[in-house]
């Protein structure tokens, strides 16, 4: 059986019979004779055209073997679904606001159950920023803001928005809300899982993001790491890379709503006073993570920040309860670098880097991997 990426999730579900196997709770040991029998257990259902959901634990993701993760992709490649969840419920102590957690969890019931006003409030925005964002889940941010687990240090990279490569917000999509999608029933756990624990789900699920990849040549220079250290090939190269980011990377989204491009975005009067509340937002989070974590560097990326927060449009809102942050544009370091301008600026008391072109831009006069390398060693 195969479905086309154009269709919802909930379209391909409603079509086709859905198994799980939960490893949550198994006695079993996770080795490779595991795995070759889970794959033949696999392929006898996939004849009778079922979508294959697999639950392990976070701690667990990393017993999972390569050839496994390649044969995912095989399948996927044939539009047939086999999706890896992970599971590790975290305690009460996460960087999230009580305000911020109801604003996502109404955010994700609206687009369950109403979703006539979640595409609605999507087209609003569409008006605002002159952008068309995509009817999916929102992501606010990715990565673990949560109990510290084996490293202390964090990064903290500030975009526009997510970005859409199909089959990845498919993918994505089921993982979030996963209860719902199965049982009917809404669970906020669902998210939150996916948000902490993204990197190795992204990684695990066999997905790819040249995004990401080339990334991780800026990373691999603010760790002053040597600059082979991801150089290699293939998914082994992808395994240091996601590893990496689960161990540290946190990035959030100024707008937590996909869309295809940004190359019309405006910055209207109205559209200010939605960035300068979700900007409030944000230095929330990155507050707590100071407190939380060895905070390491936090990065504004895009020249859209440049306007917001260089040229302080982020105060010139027009709501009443807009906030005003503190900015001395006298303090502003500008540091130009090869066809980029780099800004360091306190913001409320938090020091940040506001890079005036997204880092991974393609264009005349992007950077190259070694650039980008080269940034993150002076940044």
């Amino acid at each position: 059986m195969s479905f086309k990426y154009s269709k919802s999730i909930k379209q391909i579900l409603e079509k086709s019979n859905v198994e799980v196997l939960d490893y949550t709770k198994t006695s079993e040991k996770l080795d490779e004779k595991f795995f070759k029998k889970l794959k033949e257990l696999i392929e006898k259902k996939l004849n009778l055209g079922k979508i294959i959901i697999i639950k392990f634990l976070k701690r667990d993701s990393f017993k999972i073997p390569f050839w496994f993760i390649e044969w995912i992709k095989k399948l996927r490649k044939r539009c047939i679904f086999i999706i890896i969840i992970l599971v590790s419920l975290p305690k009460n102590n996460c960087c999230i606001s009580s305000n911020l957690f109801t604003e996502i969890d109404n955010d994700f019931k609206d687009y369950l159950f109403n979703n006539t006003n979640y595409d609605s409030k999507l087209n609003n925005l569409k008006t605002t920023f002159s952008t068309a964002f995509m009817n999916t889940s929102p992501t606010y941010f990715t990565g673990n803001v949560c109990d510290k687990e084996r490293n202390n240090d964090k990064y903290v990279l500030i975009s526009l928005n997510p970005g859409a490569q199909y089959p990845n917000p498919l993918i994505e999509d089921l993982i979030m809300n996963i209860s719902y999608y199965l049982t009917g029933i809404y669970n906020y756990q669902d998210w939150l899982n996916f948000y902490i624990n993204f990197y190795e789900i992204f990684f695990i699920n066999g997905l790819t993001s040249k995004y990401y990849t080339r990334l991780i040549n800026l990373f691999a220079g603010l760790h002053r790491l040597p600059q082979t250290y991801f150089s290699g090939k293939g998914i082994h190269k992808q395994r240091q890379i996601y590893n990496f980011y689960d161990s540290y990377l946190i990035n959030v989204d100024l707008i937590p709503y996909r869309s295809h491009s940004t190359s019309t975005f405006k910055t209207t009067p109205h559209g200010i006073c939605y960035l300068n509340k979700r900007f409030y937002e944000i230095l929330n989070q990155i507050s707590c993570i100071k407190s939380k974590f060895n905070l390491r560097k936090v990065i504004l990326n895009g020249k859209v920040f440049v306007d917001l927060i260089v040229n302080q449009q982020i105060n010139n809102c027009c709501c009443k309860n807009c906030q005003i942050f503190s900015l001395n544009t006298n303090t502003i370091k500008k540091q130009p670098y090869k066809n980029f301008t780099i800004y360091d600026v306190n913001i409320n008391g938090i020091d940040v880097v506001v890079i005036d072109r997204f880092l991974t831009y393609v264009g005349k006069g992007s950077l190259t991997n070694n650039d980008l390398y080269n940034l993150g060693t002076i940044l």
